[in-house]
């Protein structure tokens, strides 16, 4: 088995209108991906002591983004294929846009996730994918 990649990326949620008319945030991966977890962090203007954090509530693709499920600070969620990853590594959960929109071969980027801050004050969202 090859070495595994991963890639790290801070989202911004200002708890204002995303994409939906909402305040989620979309969870893409910048690569292909077989794993990829989400989880609150500290701004980057956090200078050390306490970190208040305010939890999350993200919706999954299973159910076309209906329902939301709770998460509290401090907690990681994972996304992957359990029974693939044990097995060689796993099977693609999602990919980066391909292409551009309007060209035949466009395809884009696979929404793992949609996640928005658990109150209605601004958080970041720290974002891991392993390839």
């Amino acid at each position: 088995m090859g070495m595994i990649q991963y890639k790290v990326k801070i989202l911004a949620n200002n708890s204002v209108a995303g994409p939906d008319g909402d305040s989620y945030v979309y969870i893409q991966p910048k690569g292909v991906c077989r794993h990829i977890e989400f989880a609150e962090c500290a701004p980057d203007t956090y200078a050390g002591g306490a970190f208040a954090g305010e939890g999350l509530r993200y919706k999954l693709p299973f159910d076309n983004f209906q329902q939301v499920f709770p998460l509290v600070p401090g907690a990681t969620q994972i996304i992957n294929d359990l029974v693939e990853e044990a097995n060689a590594g796993g099977r693609m959960i999602g990919h980066p846009q391909v292409g551009k929109p309007g060209m035949v071969n466009y395809n884009p980027a696979t929404i793992i996730a949609k996640v928005s801050s658990g109150t209605v004050n601004a958080t970041q969202i720290l974002v891991t994918e392993y390839s």
